[in-house]
């Protein structure tokens, strides 16, 4: 159990220092998600150590206290190692990606909802940022500039909006969308202002 709950440790700690403020604003799951994560390891790990620990002794093998010890920890690395190598590249991201400091000057509440963040005058680079971040905002074309986000949620209950607005020369193609079932809509449109399409994609549940 105590090799189990170091490892635990350890993880946690790792993930604490993958976080800035840029994931505590659009990651606010994460922390619940890493909890119920780092428990399921726990517990992997005491059984298979239970497991283990009774075929040693099974197969009555000399020096069994050290052979225990050491494969335990090996079983404990083996379970754990995807998310030690994703926590360390998130660590190396936050340390040494040079769009975060902009991204985080550039990150204010959004009032709309209990919860929520919206940014301006984003640039496409910046934005590729808060796409790996979130997983789910939405790609744009490599050609976007001067892009805005407004993300408002409940938190309790299942209600969002989010919003997105960008520019994109005229020559590039636009996939018009307008679906309305019921409690979730989408849509994206587009208007030309200035010789440039500006593109505005909205979705939300409520």
């Amino acid at each position: 159990m105590a090799i189990a709950g170091v490892n635990s440790f350890f993880l946690i700690l790792l993930y604490s220092a993958s976080r800035d403020e840029l994931t505590a604003a659009l990651d606010s799951y994460g922390a619940l998600g890493t909890l119920f994560t780092v428990t399921v390891i726990f517990f992997l790990s005491l059984i298979g150590m239970r497991v283990l620990v009774g075929w040693i002794n099974k197969k009555r093998q000399h020096d069994l206290l050290r052979k225990k010890v050491k494969y335990s920890i090996l079983l404990t690395l083996i379970i754990s190692a995807y998310f030690y190598v994703s926590y360390s590249a998130k660590v190396y991201k936050r340390l040494f990606d040079k769009r975060r400091a902009s991204v985080i000057a550039k990150i204010e509440p959004a009032y709309m909802l209990a919860y929520g963040t919206k940014a301006d005058s984003l640039t496409y680079q910046e934005y590729t940022l808060l796409m790996e971040v979130t997983g789910w905002f939405p790609e744009l074309p490599s050609s976007s500039t001067n892009i805005s986000y407004l993300y408002a949620y409940d938190g309790f209950l299942p209600d969002y909006t989010f919003r997105l607005t960008y520019e994109v020369p005229l020559e590039e193609e636009i996939e018009l969308i307008h679906n309305d079932n019921g409690s979730f809509d989408q849509s994206r449109s587009f208007e030309i202002v200035d010789g440039r399409k500006v593109v505005t994609y909205s979705e939300g549940r409520s």
